[in-house]
C-alpha cells in the first residue's frame, strides 16, 4: 500500500465509523456496524486493489474508492446484505463475493473505467489473496488490541518479548521494572509470557470461530490454514475441538 492508499483508508475509516454510529440503533444494526468498523481495513484495501486491477487510474481512485465504500457500507448497514452475519456462514468469503459484484455494478454504472469492462463478472480481475492477507493482519492486530485492553500486564510482557526475543527472563523483568516501576521475578516473567500467548491465541481463535456458521474442528482448521494462523491457535483448537 502507498501513502496515498493509507490516506484513503484513514478517510474511509472516519466516514464508516460515523456512518456506523448513525445507523446503529437496533441490535441487528449494531452488529452490522461493529462488523463494518472492525474490518474496514482489509475490506477497503480489497476495494482499492480491485479498482486498480481493473483499469481505474490512480487519479480516480480517491473519488471512486470513497464513493463505492460509502455506497457499500450504507447498503450493508441498512441490511441489504442480510446474509452477511457471523450466523450465516463465513463472513470473509461472503465479503469477497458481495464486494466483487457490487464493484462490478458500480463500475458498469459509473462508466469511468479507462479500458473495456469484462463481459462477465467471472472474468473480473479480483486479487483474492489481498483480502486474505489483510484479514489475517487485522485478526492479529485486533488480538493484540484486546490483550492490551483486557490484560495490560500480559500485553506489556508479550511486547517486551517481541522486542527482545533473545533476552533472558531477568533482563525482561529489569526492563519492565524500568518502564513501570513494578518489580517482577524472572519466574513470574515466564508465567506471564506463557499466559499472554494463551490469551492472544484464544482471542484470534474466538474471532475466527465467530465468523463461521456452526464452527467445528474441520471448518475452523480450514479457516486457520487459509489465513496462516494455525501456529497461533493449534493448542486452542485441540483443546476446544479434541480429535
Amino acid at each position: 500500500m502507498t501513502n496515498e492508499d493509507d490516506a484513503r483508508l484513514s478517510l474511509i475509516q472516519t466516514q464508516w465509523t460515523l456512518m456506523g454510529k448513525a445507523h446503529g440503533d437496533a441490535p441487528s444494526q449494531q452488529a452490522r456496524s461493529q462488523l463494518l468498523i472492525r474490518y474496514y481495513g482489509p475490506i477497503t484495501k480489497y476495494v482499492i486493489a480491485i479498482l486498480r486491477n481493473n483499469g481505474v487510474k490512480n487519479s480516480q481512485l480517491d473519488e471512486m474508492a470513497i464513493e463505492f465504500c460509502n455506497r457499500f457500507s450504507l447498503k450493508f448497514l441498512e441490511g441489504a446484505f442480510h446474509s452477511a452475519t457471523p450466523e450465516k456462514g463465513k463472513f470473509r468469503s461472503y465479503v469477497k463475493t458481495a464486494i466483487k459484484h457490487e464493484i462490478w455494478k458500480y463500475l458498469k454504472e459509473s462508466r469511468e473505467l479507462g479500458g473495456t469492462l469484462p463481459s462477465e463478472v467471472a472474468e473480473f480481475m479480483v486479487p483474492e489473496e489481498d483480502l486474505d492477507g489483510d484479514w489475517r493482519k487485522s485478526l492479529l492486530e485486533q488480538g493484540l488490541v484486546r490483550l492490551q485492553e483486557e490484560f495490560p500486564r500480559y500485553y506489556a510482557f508479550l511486547k517486551l518479548r517481541q522486542e527482545m526475543p533473545e533476552a533472558s527472563a531477568q533482563l525482561l523483568a529489569d526492563q519492565y521494572h524500568s518502564d513501570t516501576g513494578e518489580k517482577v521475578s524472572k519466574a513470574n516473567v515466564r508465567k506471564l509470557i506463557e499466559r499472554a500467548r494463551k490469551k492472544f491465541s484464544w482471542f484470534i481463535f474466538e474471532d475466527v470461530c465467530s465468523s463461521i456458521e456452526d464452527p467445528n474442528r474441520e471448518k475452523v482448521t480450514i479457516e486457520l490454514q487459509t489465513l496462516r494462523l494455525t501456529k497461533y491457535c493449534q493448542a486452542v483448537l485441540d483443546d476446544k475441538f479434541p480429535v
